[in-house]
């Protein structure tokens, strides 16, 4: 699955790539025994399997990123809060200061987001296929266990179609209420690790004890970081390794959207899964 997901689909962009990708991965998932659902639905097709009934779900969107290098430098430098405002200061120092010149700087502004849009990134090995492949590793290590749901969702660049896909899912199968979402996202490469949720709430608090038992790792309650676990709320949770910006000190994942994400170290892979270990190991 390595070779799939780092090499034969490492663009995951287009319809036509991700549904290659689907087909394969479905062939390599039932050799290990699994019945794979795809679930058509809110323009995404996510990839379903496991068991829906089970206490924790594994997610990790598999759909990759556009290229918007032109932005990254900002999140570098003054971390994921930060850098989103810096972007925005020139538009909204015209607006209040140059009226005459708004409209052509916002344009300008607007059209290079929009460019940046089209363009599909050339490597994603830690957006996301570093989250895929824990995913999958995890699910080929547990075999015949009927204790995880995996789901593996689309359109997550595009404004979590493929998580609002799956929380109608676990609507629809009666397990929305019960189930815990274990969100895995760009853990490929980084300084630290961090468990974040949208709230501080208890499955935050439990889960980040439960890690920082084992070893450092950062609790982020915010928004900031927004993924797939956003939807779910105090059910849901995300893994992911950070680093701290250059100046103010604000986190931010590293290479992200950018074609220097082409590097992946396989330790922080099953480091992931021993926190998932963690977290889902009864007291």
């Amino acid at each position: 699955m390595e070779k799939l997901l780092f090499k034969t689909h490492s663009n995951r962009f287009s319809p036509k790539r991700k549904k290659r990708f689907r087909e394969d991965l479905k062939i390599e998932l039932e050799k290990l025994g699994y019945h794979v659902v795809i679930d058509k639905k809110l323009f995404s097709s996510n990839i379903y399997f496991g068991n829906p009934k089970a206490k924790y779900a594994l997610t990790a969107h598999y759909d990759t990123a556009t290229n918007m290098a032109v932005v990254y430098p900002f999140m570098k430098y003054f971390g994921a809060r930060y850098g989103q405002l810096l972007i925005l200061i020139p538009v909204i120092i015209t607006f209040f200061f140059f009226p005459e010149y708004y409209l052509p700087i916002f344009g300008l502004f607007a059209l290079v987001l929009f460019i940046g849009l089209l363009i599909p990134n050339k490597y994603n090995y830690n957006d996301n296929s570093s989250g895929v492949y824990t995913v999958l590793k995890h699910a080929k290590n547990n075999q015949g266990n009927n204790d995880f749901f995996y789901a593996l969702t689309d359109n997550e660049e595009k404004g979590l179609f493929g998580a609002r896909a799956l929380r109608t899912y676990l609507k629809e199968v009666k397990c929305l209420k019960k189930i815990r979402i274990i969100n895995i996202d760009c853990v490929g490469t980084g300084d630290m690790f961090a468990i974040t949720s949208t709230s501080n709430n208890n499955f935050l608090n439990n889960a980040y004890i439960k890690c920082s038992s084992y070893r450092d790792i950062l609790k982020i309650d915010s928004k900031l970081l927004s993924s797939d676990h956003a939807l779910f709320g105090k059910r849901g949770i995300m893994i992911t390794k950070v680093n701290r910006s250059k100046f103010l000190g604000d986190v931010y994942i590293p290479n992200l959207h950018t074609n220097k994400d082409n590097v992946i170290d396989y330790r922080n892979i099953d480091e992931t899964l021993l926190y998932i270990k963690k977290i889902t190991e009864e007291a």
